[in-house]
């Protein structure tokens, strides 16, 4: 049975060299040799209990993806990769792709859904009012304890005047990992 799962995976890997350099943007593609060369493997879905008949030694990632490349049978001893490596030496007995972070007006949101601020706030300001999409606080965004909405209201109101305005005419919630963060406020000047 062993055998047979080696000689399947052998004849992927070396059918693999055949196809064309254009890879799937959510896939990666495992190589047996340094600098993409040699024998390989493309992933597009997370697999696990693999036996490679080959020692993992470059890695190719489509642009802005991740993935976990585990030595464990079912995803333990992983490391995650964000780009195409050229050389490693690694045993990969199961990978699975990871979610990729999402560039939002404000920072970005990483896959394990903490929100890393863009530094300085950005916002959009008119004449009489200026609009927030994640505002902050010394750099962190503004946590709402308790996440109500009233609560919410009042911080917004005490945003808006430290930062010069007379008011907050709008203000929203955003839950992340079992936090609430102040979005979407809109200072006025009446």
């Amino acid at each position: 049975m062993l055998r047979a799962l080696l000689i399947g995976t052998a004849a992927i890997a070396v059918v693999a060299p055949v196809q064309a350099n254009a890879q799937d943007e959510a896939s990666i593609t495992l190589y047996s040799r340094g600098h993409f060369t040699g024998s390989r493997l493309t992933l597009t879905e997370p697999a696990r209990g693999m036996t490679l008949p080959f020692t993992v030694k470059s890695i190719q990632i489509g642009p802005g993806r991740s993935w976990e490349l585990c030595s464990g049978n079912t995803f333990t001893g992983c490391k995650r990769f964000s780009s195409s490596v050229e050389a490693t030496a690694m045993n990969v007995r199961s990978a699975r792709p990871v979610g990729q972070a999402v560039v939002v007006p404000g920072g970005t949101v990483t896959p394990t859904g903490t929100f890393e601020p863009a530094a300085p706030t950005p916002s959009l300001r008119g004449m009489r009012s200026e609009f927030f999409v994640a505002p902050q606080r010394k750099g962190s965004r503004i946590e709402v304890k308790p996440g109500t909405p009233e609560e919410a209201a009042r911080q917004a109101q005490e945003y808006c005047r430290s930062i010069g305005w007379r008011s907050s005419a709008h203000a929203d919630l955003q839950a992340a990992n079992g936090s609430a963060f102040l979005v979407d406020v809109l200072c006025v000047r009446d």
